[in-house]
C-alpha cells in the first residue's frame, strides 16, 4: 500500500500530475498526505474534479503550541 506525502501543496503544483497521482492512489488503496499552510477551502485550484476531490478528504488543523505544551516539551527534554 503506497504512501505519498506531498509538502506545502498551497504553492506551484502540476494539477494535472496530481489529479493523476490522486485517482491512482484511489485505485492501488494508496495514501495520500497533503501540507499547507493554507485550508482546503483557500486552494485555488483550475480543475473541477482536482478541487472537488480535495475538498473531500478529511482536514486537520495543527495549531501553534501554547506555553503549557512548551513547557512540557522542555521539561521532559532537559
Amino acid at each position: 500500500m503506497p504512501l505519498v506525502v506531498l509538502d506545502g501543496i498551497d504553492s506551484d503544483v502540476d494539477e494535472r500530475a496530481l489529479l493523476h497521482l490522486y485517482n491512482r492512489l484511489v485505485e492501488v488503496q494508496g495514501t495520500l498526505l497533503l501540507t499547507s499552510r493554507l485550508s482546503p477551502d483557500a486552494w485555488s485550484f483550475s480543475l473541477p474534479d482536482l478541487s472537488s476531490r480535495l475538498r473531500s478528504l478529511p482536514n486537520v488543523t495543527i495549531d501553534p503550541p501554547d506555553d503549557e505544551l512548551l513547557i512540557a516539551i522542555l521539561s521532559k527534554l532537559f
